[in-house]
């Protein structure tokens, strides 16, 4: 009995150990209406990182307007990306990427439909470490600030879309495993029982 038991046991631990967890998708989208907005999108009951990395893409939406995208495409036109108030980027269209003397990203307008907009997307890794650490109280906190220099068109409908994408533990595959192997040592405890 206790031989067919650890049997059972093992099978379930070879077949919960190959399960992999599914990757996570998950987004908030914001209208683009006030003049050097500051926009923070607070995700809530996310499951833990398995420890491999991740990626916030950062986009505009705006594309079902007369003149979509945001006024980005001047000097000094910027956005900051911070992650639970640590900056993991600063982007604008015409600046120079050079890490020592600029730390802003040089970012392309994907759409230049006017003299003042322009649409985009930028796409941020998440090291697996970083990403674990923030997502230790399961709620990750991004905040996009735009620079005084940025200009909000409200007539544009303009949207910015804040999407987050890594790949959790599998909770379930790891708890049904705690309990299997709690189940077996009851199991073997009765069992050991019976016999004196």
């Amino acid at each position: 009995m206790l031989r067919s038991g650890l049997t059972l046991a093992a099978f379930f631990t070879l077949a919960l150990s190959s399960t992999k967890a599914n990757a996570l998708s998950v987004f908030q989208d914001f209208d683009f209406d006030q003049d050097a907005q500051v926009i923070t999108a607070t995700f809530t009951d996310l499951p833990m990182s398995g420890g491999s990395s991740g990626v916030l893409t950062i986009a505009e939406r705006g594309l079902d307007s007369i003149f979509p995208g945001i006024d980005l495409n001047g000097p000094g036109e910027t956005f900051t990306v911070s992650v639970d108030d640590h900056v993991v980027g600063i982007f604008g269209e015409f600046m120079v990427d050079d890490p020592l003397t600029n730390p802003v990203d040089a970012m392309s307008c994907m759409l230049p439909v006017s003299a003042f907009d322009c649409t985009f997307s930028v796409a941020l890794a998440l090291d697996g470490l970083f990403l674990q650490d923030k997502l230790q109280d399961n709620e990750l906190v991004v905040e996009l600030a735009f620079s005084n220099r940025v200009d909000a068109f409200p007539e544009d409908n303009d949207i910015i879309r804040i999407q987050l994408d890594y790949t959790p533990v599998p909770l379930p595959a790891s708890a049904l495993l705690l309990l299997t192997g709690l189940a077996g040592l009851v199991g073997a405890g009765r069992y050991v029982r019976k016999r004196a």
